[in-house]
């Protein structure tokens, strides 16, 4: 079994470590940094956040890759919404998040577009 250790934020100026592990493997190397910044905004300079972690094991049945660069598309259950992503490998830094909804444009996913994605999963509903 992994030896685990616990996460907490940063409270100095830099990377914010990520609040979405409960705990994490010591295999990641470097601590794993959040993709998304405190207002909730995406922030591309990311490192294994436990939030996006829980996006791309959803979106393995609808990935496509060349060399270790992966896109997918999730759907968000009983919903017009999209999520897409851009990743690096199924761990590590996630490049892009958008959301695309039926009728709108194509913007910028937030975090909120994130947490809403593992709780309709975590609900079962499809």
């Amino acid at each position: 079994m992994r030896r685990m250790t616990e996460v907490t934020l940063r409270n100095s100026s830099g990377p914010v470590l990520c609040k979405h592990w409960e705990k994490v493997p010591e295999c990641f190397g470097s601590p794993p940094e959040c993709a998304f910044n405190k207002d909730g905004s995406f922030n591309p300079d990311n490192w294994n956040c436990g939030l996006m972690d829980k996006l791309r094991d959803a979106a393995h049945e609808n990935e496509v890759w060349s060399e270790d660069e992966h896109m997918a598309i999730i759907p968000y259950p009983n919903q017009l919404k999209f999520g897409i992503l851009a990743y690096y490998k199924s761990r590590g830094r996630t490049d892009r998040f958008w959301i695309w909804e039926v009728g709108k444009e194509i913007r910028e996913g937030i975090q909120a577009d994130a947490e809403q994605f593992v709780k309709l999963r975590q609900k079962g509903v499809e």
